[in-house]
């Protein structure tokens, strides 16, 4: 053939395809092998001629030598009526006889042997299909009368093994000389393979109209030459308004408002897909997504065109872009670090610039870890990542340059993201608070550490008299347990009724002086057993002033006993809110409150937008506000700081804020953002370390007593200002009296060991009696008690030891006195008594504690009492209740500043029986060598009047 009439160049020349072509090539040994050839273009985008051309071909040789065969056999019969062997699977039937000859390959075709048939018609029409049968003798019966001019037809023949095959039958008749039919002639050709294709053509058109009647998208199938649309389904007519037989009429680039690119599209003739914009019949003009996939139908080159409406895509794609920016920005303005992951694999997917800063890797080395790489525990030992924990209050990580550091971690719940499970955590390094807690920690260990293991009571009241602490000592002392005492009342707990106005008298005064006092009261123990206690108070203030606690340390000295005491202080700092946020428009307008800003001001989201800024900051913050966050915005800054805000209630706290703006691609301002958090917490523990340590030191170098620490190799580390003031020239002693080497290796304590110091030398309880009351008249003397108790530490090794000392001078000079003056003051006590007795005025005496040391039996009498029961009780037993806190006041008022003999008429006295009764009352104060207080009072009844 000719080059130029080739199809390939035409269609590279022209643009156009082409269908079966039929050539015939000349193969080398003269046969001719008859092709049939289809070709259509491939188009690039910036070109308007095809680049390339695809042909196919198909071997047709087989068809074009059966129908020459056909019509050969038709006009000349074959010698002696049989076909000849040769490549086609003809047969040749008798009419008259039935005889029927057929080719080898036709028995072949059907699994037989040659000549395995009988040369007979009934060979063939037995072996048709029963469902076959009847059509087949319809067609052979048709063409013998005449009515078509070849019988063709399509049947199924049983082959030897049963099963069918598809035969394609075409056969001619040959007339006799009269005019009539004498024999046929045909060929079988096994389609069974063609066949099974064909019906996949015929389901797969099924399956077409099918897809087109339910696709959603619409679709058009378009003629790839002329550009008319051939077909469409019915969601074309649906998204362009146009009726089926509209759109028949229409070419494809006419529904486009950008028909040049809707036919470089089809000018492709590939598989491709853009996005342009179509026009519907009332006008409107929406984005589609157009995608054309080229195929032959017939002999046509056929493209179908997919067209999506995008209109709803895009404006989803652009909201998710603006959440995209607002969330990016968001994100990346946090103070905190904060960490995307997936929580199934643990991998990294997103993190902050703070989280960069923060662990010193790069945006990029972070998306390649997992968690449990900047983790410093055992992943063992690690909680797992989940939804469930909210809040982790201690994680040990790491940096990348090693440093490992503890944070505080805060989930929230999975969410779905691309098809993964992601978990966003947000992280706070808080070395500096660990910091603080364990400095705090240290101290209070320290300060806990002695109270406990000191002999003494301890005991800290709140200003209302409740008990805020109490040690272990005093509690075994008086047979309570913690949970019974604490919060409890002091004084209707442990005092006796009788002493109790004395002890809150006692109180007041420390209240008025904030001096330190000394004073000896009753315990009673939870048995009813009585503990005379000598306490040493003082009243603690706060910063500003006002009384924050009674503290008050007491030894035992009924039983001479001291006990381990226990301090117990619990103070906590925990900050676990998350950070609040906050949007508005460049209006003020408020957009947008996560539930972090509503507890951190204590209102709902509906009372902040009724609300104005000027309703949430004080003035002094709306200055800082106005100035210089405004310059910050402007300048394309943002700006952070602390700030002051008003809670519901009106009340005042501090926070840190963040202040940042998102702005649109020329930097206009499109809305602002704060975060914030609440810094009250930072605030006031700096405060309370400041307060603690204060109050450490106040107990530790106030106590009445002396104390000292020695490590685990008995040396001296520690001792408070009583201590260093006593043995500031008594280096020598203080070394001895402290040592602790015994208590250090045999890990027991050592109680009631006296030393006494003086200017030249020392004596210890050792010492003969002689010696000693020879060393109490010298002058400068210092009486010691000392106790040493070992120190263990959380592990139970002894650590080192505490030693106390208290000054026993009074006491030991108390009793030498007392016992001096007993044969002198016998013979006056025989005197007194006698004028006690005789005497029928009522006659008492009082101590500086007002307390009955005597009463004669005209007194008792007077009030129903026996003396005996009168002696060591408080005055008050005998005044109404109505009146114990002005007669304590009056007495003391008589005892302290009144010198002159007082004369009271007409005072209220209470009989044991509950009766009133009035008295004239003499008071007279006396004055002892030891510089102690009486009141000697004489008493009479007031005839005049008697109430009751």
């Amino acid at each position: 053939f000719p080059t130029e009439t080739h199809p390939a160049i035409c269609t590279l020349r022209t643009g156009q395809s082409y269908a079966d072509v039929v050539i015939g090539i000349v193969k080398p040994d003269e046969s001719v092998l008859w092709i049939r050839i289809h070709s259509y273009p491939l188009w690039r985008d910036d070109v308007m001629t095809p680049y390339a051309v695809v042909i196919s071909f198909s071997d047709i040789t087989q068809y074009k030598e059966t129908e020459h065969a056909l019509r050969k056999t038709a006009d000349s019969p074959s010698e002696g009526g049989r076909i000849t062997d040769n490549n086609y699977d003809l047969w040749d039937w008798d009419l008259v006889t039935n005889e029927m000859h057929f080719s080898r390959r036709w028995e072949q075709m059907l699994g037989f042997e040659e000549h395995e048939l009988s040369a007979h018609v009934d060979s063939w029409h037995k072996r048709i299909h029963p469902e076959d049968d009847k059509q087949v003798m319809k067609d052979i019966q048709n063409h013998l009368e005449g009515t078509t001019p070849v019988c063709e037809n399509k049947h199924r023949l049983q082959h030897k093994d049963g099963s069918y095959r598809w035969i394609l039958s075409r056969a001619v008749m040959v007339l006799d000389s009269s005019g009539k039919p004498h024999r046929m002639v045909g060929t079988h050709i096994d389609m069974t393979d063609s066949h099974g294709i064909e019906e996949e053509l015929n389901e797969a058109e099924k399956k077409y109209q099918q897809l087109m009647a339910i696709q959603s998208d619409a679709i058009f199938m378009v003629d790839a030459q002329t550009f008319t649309i051939l077909d469409v389904n019915k969601a074309t007519t649906h998204l362009y308004g146009y009726s089926r037989h509209q759109l028949l009429k229409f070419k494809t680039v006419e529904l486009s408002v950008q028909p040049d690119k809707m036919l470089q599209l089809i000018k492709k003739g590939m598989k491709s897909t853009v996005m342009l914009y179509h026009k519907k019949q009332n006008g409107t003009v929406f984005p589609a997504e157009v995608t054309a996939s080229p195929f032959l139908y017939q002999g046509k080159q056929i493209l179908m065109v997919a067209v999506r409406d995008i209109s709803d895509r895009q404006q989803i794609e652009t909201a998710l872009w603006e959440n995209e920016s607002k969330y990016r920005q968001l994100f990346e303005a946090t103070s905190n670090p904060t960490v995307v992951f997936d929580a199934n694999t643990q991998h990294v997917f997103d993190v902050n610039q703070a989280a960069v800063d923060l662990y010193g890797y790069t945006k990029e080395e972070w998306l390649l870890l997992k968690t449990e790489e900047v983790s410093a525990e055992a992943v063992k030992k690690r909680g797992a990542f989940s939804a469930s924990k909210r809040v982790i209050p201690l994680r040990w990580h790491k940096k990348k340059d090693g440093t490992v550091f503890p944070v505080e971690m805060s989930t929230g719940n999975t969410y779905l993201f691309h098809g993964r499970s992601l978990v966003c955590a947000t992280l706070r390094d808080i070395t500096e608070r660990k910091a603080y807690e364990e400095a705090l920690r240290q101290e209070k260990d320290f300060i806990n550490s002695l109270v406990q293991t000191s002999p003494a009571f301890f005991v800290a009241l709140n200003p209302d008299g409740t008990i805020r602490m109490i040690n272990q000592s005093m509690l075994q002392a008086t047979e309570y347990s913690l949970e019974e005492v604490i919060n409890s009342d002091f004084l209707t707990t442990f005092i006796p009724k009788q002493e109790r106005p004395l002890v809150s008298t006692e109180f007041n005064t420390l209240i008025q002086s904030m001096l330190p006092s000394l004073m000896e009261y009753h315990l009673l123990s939870k048995s009813g057993n009585p503990l005379l206690v000598e306490w040493h108070s003082r009243a603690v203030v706060k910063g500003e002033g006002a009384l924050d606690y009674f503290f008050g340390v007491g030894i035992d000295v009924t039983e001479r006993r001291k006990a381990q005491g226990h301090l117990r202080l619990f103070k906590s700092i925990i900050e676990t809110s998350q950070e609040a946020i906050v949007v508005r428009n460049t209006a003020g307008q408020l957009v947008y409150v996560n539930p972090a800003y509503e507890r951190l001001f204590g209102r709902s989201s509906k009372e902040i937008k009724k609300l104005n800024v000027s309703d949430l900051y004080p003035s002094d913050s709306l200055e800082m506000l106005e100035q210089e966050v405004k310059e910050a915005l402007a300048s394309g800054d943002s700006w952070q700081g602390e700030l002051e805000v008003f809670y519901k209630d009106n009340s005042v706290f501090p926070i840190w804020q963040r202040v940042d703006a998102v702005r649109d691609a020329k930097g206009k301002i499109l809305f602002n953002f704060s975060l914030m958090h609440d810094i009250s917490e930072r605030h006031r523990m700096w405060e309370t370390v400041r307060k603690q340590w204060q109050e450490y030191q106040v107990i530790f170098h106030k106590l009445p007593a002396m104390i000292w620490y020695r490590d685990h190799e008995n040396r001296l580390l520690r001792q408070n200002q009583h201590a260093e003031d006593i043995f500031k020239q008594y280096q020598k002693e203080l070394e001895d009296y402290t040592d602790c080497q015994e208590v250090l290796q045999s890990g027991q304590p050592q109680t009631g060991i006296v030393h006494c110091l003086k200017h030249e030398n020392t004596v210890d309880e050792s010492s003969s009696a002689q010696n000693a009351e020879q060393t109490l008249e010298q002058a400068s003397l210092r009486w010691l008690q000392f106790d040493k108790m070992p120190y263990q530490d959380e592990q139970g090794n002894i650590s080192g030891a505490i030693v106390f000392a208290i000054d026993i001078t009074e006491y030991k000079q108390s009793s030498n006195s007392g016992n001096a003056s007993l044969e002198s003051d016998h013979e006056d006590d025989a005197l007194l008594s006698s004028v006690f007795e005789a005497s029928k005025l009522g006659l008492c005496l009082t101590d500086d504690r007002g307390r009955f040391l005597k009463v004669n039996q005209a007194y008792a009498d007077l009030y129903g009492y026996r003396p005996e029961e009168l002696v060591g009780q408080p005055f008050t037993i005998v005044r109404p209740t109505a009146v114990y806190d002005e007669a304590v006041r009056e007495y003391y008022s008589l005892l302290t500043t009144q010198d002159e003999p007082v004369f009271v008429q007409g005072q209220k006295e209470q009989h044991r029986n509950g009766q009133l009764f009035e008295v004239q009352i003499m008071i007279n104060k006396v004055i002892l060598a030891d510089k102690r207080r009486l009141l000697v009072s004489i008493v009479s009844m007031n005839m005049s009047v008697k109430c009751h």
